[in-house]
Order: C-alpha cells, then sequence, then structure tokens
C-alpha cells in the first residue's frame, strides 16, 4: 500500500504560491533580477523611508524606528546594511510592475543545524503604505518568507519602549512582548530601554490559517 502523502503546511502552500496574494508579494531582494530591480533600486528605497515619522518634512523619524539602534542612518551606512543582510522586499504589483512598499530583514541569526534556528528581524514601510489594505498581507507574506526560507523556529523583535504602534500591529500576528531591557540601545547618542517580543512558528502558522480563513469567509459573504 502506497504512503500516504504528506499534506502540505500553510506555509509550505504558501511558497508554492511564491509568496503572493493577490497584487502583494515579498521577494527576496537579488541585484541580478534586473526586471524587478534595476540599477539603483537600493538607493531609491533608502530614500523612500527618509522623512519624518508624523509629517513630509525631511529627517531620518522612520529609518530610526525601523533600524532602532543603528546610530549611522547615512546613505552609504545604510544602503551596505541593505547589501550584506538577506532583504526581503514587501511590494504591490501594479500591471507588470513590481513597487516596494516596505521591506523585512534579519538582524542577528541565533542557533545552528536545520531544525534549531531563530533570529531578530525588523521590518519597515514607506508612508504612504501605511494603514493600506496590502500592509497586512506584505506582513503576512514578509514574515512566511522568514520562517519558511530561513526555516526558523522563531522570529523575534526589540523596538524602542514607545514605539506602542508597533506593539499593537505585530500582536495581530501572534508577537508577545517578552520584558524591557534597560540600556538595551542607542538612540541620538544615549542608552534608552528597548522592549523584546517573540513568535514561535507554530503560534504564526495558526495566525495565518486563522486570517486566511477570516478571508475567505468574509470573500464568500460579500
Amino acid at each position: 500500500m502506497a504512503e500516504e502523502e504528506k499534506s502540505l503546511s500553510v506555509l509550505e502552500s504558501i511558497k508554492l504560491d511564491d509568496y503572493r496574494i493577490g497584487n502583494a508579494q515579498a521577494v527576496v531582494y537579488d541585484r541580478r533580477k534586473a526586471d524587478l530591480f534595476p540599477t539603483g533600486f537600493l538607493s531609491q528605497l533608502y530614500f523612500s523611508f527618509l522623512g519624518n515619522r508624523y509629517n513630509k518634512r525631511e529627517g531620518t523619524g522612520i529609518l530610526e524606528v525601523m533600524l532602532c539602534g543603528f546610530s549611522d542612518l547615512s546613505h552609504d551606512s545604510v544602503v551596505q546594511l541593505f547589501l550584506r543582510t538577506p532583504l526581503v522586499i514587501l511590494g504591490v504589483w501594479e500591471d507588470d510592475k513590481f513597487n516596494a512598499a516596505g521591506i523585512a530583514f534579519p538582524t542577528i541569526m541565533i542557533g545552528a543545524g536545520e531544525e534549531e534556528r531563530a533570529c531578530y528581524a525588523g521590518y519597515g514601510y514607506q508612508r504612504k503604505w501605511w494603514g493600506s489594505a496590502e500592509q497586512e498581507v506584505l506582513t503576512l507574506l514578509g514574515l512566511s518568507i522568514l520562517f519558511q526560507e530561513m526555516g526558523l523556529q522563531a522570529v523575534h523583535g526589540v523596538r524602542f519602549a514607545e514605539n506602542d504602534l508597533t506593539a499593537k500591529y505585530m500582536q495581530r500576528f501572534g508577537f508577545k512582548d517578552v520584558c524591557t531591557m534597560p540600556s538595551q540601545m542607542t538612540r541620538k547618542g544615549k542608552l534608552v530601554p528597548g522592549v523584546v517580543s517573540t513568535l514561535d512558528r507554530a503560534t504564526f502558522e495558526s495566525t495565518v490559517e486563522r486570517m486566511v480563513l477570516e478571508a475567505y469567509q468574509a470573500k464568500k459573504s460579500a
């Protein structure tokens, strides 16, 4: 009797769809893919994140929160960081054009082997995509690609203690705060506290299944 085929996990199913749902897709940056990432793409990405968090004046407020703890947020420093990091581009297709809306990226890898791995990671979106219908889908896809392609059992995050918006947003995907560490990172040359949060693979898979089911039910009843 032939062995029963193993059913695919929800993350394996998302991978089969190339981490794409509708017009939203998560893609690992590869400068050899010139059709997606033309010359100067990372510079354009950097400048798209400039600006204050709450208004359109020049500033590094968005970068400061996204790359919390980094002391040098200059163009060359950030682009070099992007180049040496497995950068996940979170984008939206408009006709045949892939438009970057945000990024997700690991900062510290933990563990060894194929089954005992975790990482610290960060994410960020351009202002125009904040609160958009695509943002939640893109975040789900970004986390999916990190968990699945890197074989992670957990993803951890660190944020500034006053960043309540990120805390509430990431709770939707199953992240839970673990602790607040004093003098955990620097901000404008000063040591400041950092809040550590974590999301394990099983919790995320359950969250994805729930969100997909809710989306299906909403579409069915529309």
